[in-house]
């Protein structure tokens, strides 16, 4: 790991401080010159973090336990407030997360069928509709490393807890076995099954906050599912 500078925040919180204290135009060069170190100091940070991961992957990667606890630790997550009360189809009020999750899961799931159905009237013909074919190439490493070193560490993660951060770090260890894992996905025309599981919020939108009709909801799928559906050429 790169030796952190710490003389350069040192001297970049004496030229804020003497900027502060001195006047005229010696005043505004020591702001050029502060706002010149702390640019310096935030990329410094910037590669330091940056090594610091790759190290932990490097030092962790034959024992995946340990990486993944040491992540946990580096990364916690934090769960949202939980509802405080919602209403069931029959009136009543349900209080715990699973009756939560279970009302939430009976509404989002059929909101769309009791849609549909207001339309069951409408004939549309396909008869025209034209045909066509296509196929996937298989993608290749270099690929996969350039898509995954510009992964937005800032997205939310799914349920596998697998931060786009750590993916980005991680892209050198990982970015051959990723493209054999999408290649035989796109060989065999099967999808992996933990890709497919999401982790679905009811994100509040207006109105009275017990009813369900009043909350849409909000997938994330783990990132790597995003990235073999949207990125394969």
């Amino acid at each position: 790991m790169t030796p952190f500078p710490i003389p350069l925040y040192y001297r970049r919180d004496w030229t804020k401080q003497k900027a502060i204290q001195t006047t005229g135009p010696q005043r505004d060069y020591l702001w050029h010159d502060y706002k010149e170190l702390w640019n310096q100091c935030k990329t410094k940070t910037k590669n330091a973090k940056r090594d610091y991961f790759k190290d932990i992957i490097s030092e962790n990667k034959s024992d995946l336990r340990n990486l993944w606890r040491t992540i946990d630790e580096l990364f916690p997550t934090h769960s949202q407030s939980p509802i405080a009360s919602i209403k069931t189809a029959l009136g009543t009020i349900a209080s715990t997360p699973i009756q939560f999750a279970e009302i939430f899961n009976l509404y989002f799931s059929t909101v769309a069928t009791d849609l549909a159905s207001k339309f069951s009237d409408m004939n549309v013909s396909l008869a025209n509709k034209t045909q066509l074919e296509f196929k996937f190439s298989l993608i290749k490493e270099s690929f996969v490393l350039s898509k995954l070193q510009t992964l937005n560490p800032r997205k939310a993660i799914g349920v596998d807890k697998i931060l786009n951060r750590m993916l980005k770090a991680a892209a050198p260890v990982i970015a051959r076995l990723l493209t054999k894992i999408f290649n035989h996905s796109l060989e065999t025309g099967t999808f992996p099954s933990g890709f497919k599981i999401g982790k679905i919020t009811a994100l509040h939108k207006s109105g009275d906050r017990s009813h369900p009709s009043n909350y849409r909801p909000i997938s994330v799928l783990p990132a790597l599912s995003k990235f073999s559906r949207k990125n394969c050429p």
